[in-house]
């Protein structure tokens, strides 16, 4: 398994060669593939209403991402929100802490066995967060919660100009993809 220092290196090596506008997308291919998951989302200001979805690495992952939005709960939200790692480390048996998004989650996408958002700070300020699916249910290790939560530190960093760019236009990000579509292969 890859270690924090490689994990952040990564990061920063693909934002070094991303051209404008590929960088969302080049990183969420590295954080599915370094981190082992199975989706995964970038979203800046995740618990406002200026959100915006930077990238997902599916349409599972972007139906599960906008589904928070539309519901105002889920673990992007609230990893946002509180500025802190939110785990839901079996979707199928966590009924309490999102009372709509958890049934309409698991309704939609079955599939989904496990989510983990990561805040994307830097400094105090949290920034977004970012999303990460498993289909198998199942706590993250130590080792591989520490690595996500410095892929997630290392995001913020090559995103900040990005999330500045929205503060000094604050109305609600043009880009919306609508309601994907998900094709069996999907879920």
């Amino acid at each position: 398994m890859i270690d924090r220092f490689s994990v952040r290196h990564a990061v920063f090596d693909t934002a070094v060669g991303s051209g404008p506008g590929e960088l969302p997308g080049r990183l969420c291919r590295l954080l599915r593939t370094d981190l082992g998951m199975d989706a995964v989302t970038i979203s800046l200001l995740s618990h406002t209403p200026y959100r915006q979805v930077c990238c997902a690495s599916d349409l599972r992952a972007l139906s599960l991402e906008l589904l928070q939005y539309e519901l105002g709960e889920g673990p992007s939200v609230s990893a946002s929100a509180l500025g802190r790692p939110v785990v839901a480390d079996d979707l199928r048996a966590d009924e309490g802490r999102w009372p709509v998004f958890g049934p309409r989650a698991r309704a939609r996408l079955p599939a989904a066995g496990a989510l983990y958002a990561f805040p994307l700070r830097f400094r105090r300020r949290v920034l977004g967060s970012v999303g990460l699916v498993r289909r198998t249910p199942g706590a993250l290790s130590e080792e591989e919660h520490a690595l996500c939560a410095a892929a997630a530190d290392a995001v913020a960093v090559v995103l900040l100009d990005d999330f500045h760019r929205l503060l000094r236009d604050p109305r609600p990000a043009p880009w919306h993809p609508g309601r994907p579509r998900l094709k069996r292969k999907d879920v």
